[in-house]
């Protein structure tokens, strides 16, 4: 099984950038507060965090959670197709109704992440090629069928930093379990994970498929990745920007923190994207500390 799912057919691409629905987007697309990202035959589109539609086999897909505003006979927990007639006033219900179950997700990585959008999204006008760019949220790798150790995992963020290089972040919450532990918290081994995923054989050339698609979808180039950050860092979120958050009991995670400027040598195993700055500061922060310019 390949590590990324990431090919479509420039027919497909174009039934998409042709479609009324992307139109009523692309204002938004180009100010960056909806992204889209590449699937194995799909393109999906982020906003707020979450995903709003999916363009799959001639097909427009939404959430019935957020249709159910706009369409009377939809209910559910799974998606539904958007008739081909759907008026743009009930697609605006549809939105706002993603917009608010993004607004009841504000102390979780979902609202968080979606904060990231505006001054990083690839697609948006002002992107510039040397800039740090976001290019992918909630990535999805494949298991690895000659390493049955190796499992599906999905990563958080994909970001194009100055150089070229491909950085992956995870995103947690204070609080979130899996970066609590007074020994060794869980979110080690998952970055163990991530880290071996990333430097699978086709994973750049998935992403460059990616980079393409997004590239004619919005009618510039974008240009392609050419290698790796070779390690997955934690950026750490603290939506209630409470000044102690982190339980006395987490040893685990004060380790992490205070280690990671000289990340190499951390015991923790773990590099924390500075979680006492606004997520936008720290992910600049982080590129810059580790010589990647970013604008």
């Amino acid at each position: 099984m390949p590590a990324l799912q990431r090919k479509i057919t420039g027919p497909q691409i174009e039934w998409v950038a042709h479609h009324r629905l992307f139109g009523w987007l692309k204002e938004d697309i180009k100010a960056g507060k909806i992204l889209p990202c590449l699937r194995k035959g799909e393109i999906h589109f982020y906003e707020g965090g979450a995903r709003l539609l999916k363009f799959s086999r001639g097909k427009v897909y939404t959430h019935a959670r957020y249709a159910c505003a706009g369409l009377d006979s939809v209910c559910g927990n799974a998606d539904v197709v958007l008739p081909d007639g759907l008026e743009a006033d009930k697609f605006e219900l549809i939105r706002e109704a993603a917009r608010t179950h993004r607004d009841k997700q504000r102390n979780s990585e979902l609202g968080e992440v979606h904060k990231l959008f505006q001054p990083f999204a690839v697609t948006r006008k002002e992107h510039k090629c040397e800039e740090l760019a976001l290019i992918d949220v909630e990535i999805r790798f494949g298991k690895d069928e000659a390493d049955p150790t190796l499992s599906a995992n999905m990563i958080d963020l994909a970001f194009l930093l100055p150089n070229r290089e491909l950085l992956f972040v995870e995103a947690k919450c204070i609080g979130n379990p899996d970066i609590s532990s007074t020994t060794t918290a869980s979110v080690e081994r998952q970055v163990g994970f991530y880290e071996r995923h990333i430097l699978r054989s086709d994973v750049l050339e998935a992403i460059n498929r990616s980079l393409d698609a997004q590239s004619r979808l919005i009618g510039r180039p974008l240009g392609n990745a050419d290698g790796f950050f070779p390690r997955v860092p934690v950026l750490i979120l603290n939506p209630s920007r409470d000044p102690n958050p982190i339980s006395k009991n987490n040893h685990w995670l004060r380790r992490a923190i205070a280690e990671s400027p000289s990340w190499t040598q951390s015991t923790a195993g773990v590099g924390i994207i500075d979680w006492t700055l606004d997520p936008i500061d720290a992910i600049r922060q982080f590129a810059n500390k580790f010589g990647r310019k970013t604008a």
